[in-house]
């Protein structure tokens, strides 16, 4: 198990601002189960909740997940969304410390209109040695 911490950018079809991300990863030998909240900035304040599931090759993963998102003016109620998540693990000369470069596209489900937005994320990962 590790622990992820980061800053990135999010692009939307409604907004655009910065984003920082908690992640928790769950690794296995070919899969990599990931629990992620991010918030992002822009004209309002964007909440998101995640669960990926991802294939793992070496430092590299891709796969599918999906989200609650809090959205500016939708209220209380969560917009379900289908998301992809691809990444590239580079470790650093400390031990149990790696940098994190992750993209993430997804499509939020909402009643009057479909939104898409995309993630780019910057992380520091740290191995909490479960």
């Amino acid at each position: 198990m590790a622990v992820s911490l980061g800053g990135g950018y999010k692009v939307g079809d409604d907004d655009s601002g910065p984003l920082l991300a908690a992640r928790g990863l769950f690794f296995f030998r070919y899969f990599l189960g990931v629990l992620h909240g991010d918030v992002a900035f822009g004209e309002g304040t964007y909440f998101s909740l995640a669960v990926d599931l991802d294939g793992r090759y070496g430092p590299m993963y891709g796969g599918l997940g999906f989200s609650l998102n809090w959205l500016p003016g939708a209220g209380s109620r969560p917009g379900s969304a289908l998301g992809f998540q691809a990444g590239f693990m580079v470790p650093t000369p400390l031990t149990g410390l790696w940098l994190d470069i992750c993209y993430r596209p997804a499509i939020i489900f909402r009643e009057s209109q479909d939104l898409v937005y995309h993630n780019v994320l910057l992380a520091v990962i740290l191995e909490a040695g479960l």
